[in-house]
């Protein structure tokens, strides 16, 4: 009997063991960040239907363009020498 419950005490043990190492390497994976990507390509008007395409279009367009603009002027006002030129 006692050997029999050693055994199961080891098992227990070992069991818990594993546990612990599978623990702490998904505690560590996760401290030290996780990035994940997605990339989707193809024709995504299959992948989702939307009633409100039209007001989603122009929502994404109007927050969108002012940071355009802004990019492609600082980015002209760095190529031009700026006291011949201010892009405007």
């Amino acid at each position: 009997f006692s050997a029999f419950l050693q055994g199961t005490f080891d098992n227990v043990v070992n069991t818990f063991s594993s546990l612990n190492s599978a623990v702490a390497n998904l505690a560590s994976a996760f401290s030290t960040g996780i990035t994940m990507n997605h990339q989707f390509t193809g024709d995504m008007k299959l992948a989702f239907k939307l009633d409100n395409d039209e007001g989603l279009r122009n929502a994404v367009a109007q927050a969108m363009t002012p940071v355009i603009v802004n990019t492609i002027t600082q980015e002209i006002d760095r190529r031009l020498n700026p006291n011949d030129f201010k892009a405007a």
